[in-house]
């Protein structure tokens, strides 16, 4: 499935390198504890939690139903949701094939990178050729975008929530969203 075969599982090498950069990366986080994390920070932490999760995946051989997630360039079999909170910052919750769950906390100042896609180091995809998708899960509307981390967007379906999306020829295009979740139209 788009080049990466999903029932394939880490090569020792693979996690040993991993293992390798981890510990580099903790031998030199000795610093004062900052009040914040990093969006660069936030990301690693995730992408040492999902390369466990879906190496335990492989191992029973579950297949994640067409959905990735990217961490700088490398393809993890998970799927994440991003929920808005109203001082500007957000809380993405992944979810790893075999159903671990990991939250990250996304700061006010990363957030809008994560919401329009120039924040490259973390990006969700799923097998479709829309350019969006609007999916009601658990009682919740979730707007997927390709190559951005998908938003939970019941709480602003109230007063609409604005979004861009480039169609079939790159063409960027806005749409609001509004309604509820039963009943949402696209404007």
């Amino acid at each position: 499935m788009n080049g990466y075969d999903q029932s394939a599982g880490f090569t020792e090498a693979e996690k040993l390198a991993l293992t390798a950069r981890l510990t580099r990366a903790a031998g030199t986080a000795r610093r004062p504890v900052l009040k914040h994390v990093t969006r660069r920070a936030a990301v690693l932490c995730a992408a040492a939690m999902l390369m466990v999760a879906a190496a335990g995946a492989a191992a029973v051989g579950y297949i994640w139903q067409g959905r990735s997630l990217t961490i700088e360039g490398q393809r993890v079999n998970a799927d994440a949701l991003m929920t808005l909170h109203g001082d500007g910052s957000a809380t993405v919750i992944v979810t790893g094939a075999n159903g671990e769950h990991t939250s990250i906390e996304v700061p006010p100042a990363t957030v809008p990178g994560w919401l329009d896609g120039t924040a490259g180091d973390f990006t969700a995809s799923y097998d479709s050729e829309e350019p969006y998708l609007l999916e009601p899960q658990n009682g919740r509307l979730v707007l997927r975008i390709q190559n951005r981390v998908p938003l939970d967007v019941t709480d602003l379906l109230g007063e609409g929530y604005t979004f861009t999306y480039a169609d079939g020829d790159g063409t960027q295009k806005t749409a609001t969203v509004k309604g509820t979740v039963e009943n949402y139209a696209v404007e």
